[in-house]
């Protein structure tokens, strides 16, 4: 499979968890893409275009369920998988 230049989105509030997923999805080839606010995730993902997203789930005081409605809701994004993590 040809990782080069396939994006992931990491949403995840947890610095560690983030960036350490960021480092093994470069060692594997990816271009990781981090963002630690749920409020700028449609914001980031409008303009990183991700292959995917890697989304966790409890994120502190945020509804991540309403991150995916907004992300299925999105004419450009609609189709982008996402992926939900505990």
């Amino acid at each position: 499979m040809d990782t080069r230049n396939k994006r992931i989105l990491i949403v995840d509030d947890d610095r560690a968890t983030s960036t350490l997923l960021r480092t093994l999805f470069e060692i594997e080839g990816f271009v990781g893409v981090v963002c630690p606010k749920p409020e700028d995730v449609m914001n980031t993902a409008r303009r990183e275009r991700p292959d995917v997203v890697l989304m966790d789930v409890h994120l502190a005081e945020f509804d991540s369920i309403h991150i995916l409605r907004e992300i299925r809701a999105d004419g450009e994004l609609r189709k982008t998988p996402v992926v939900m993590t505990s």
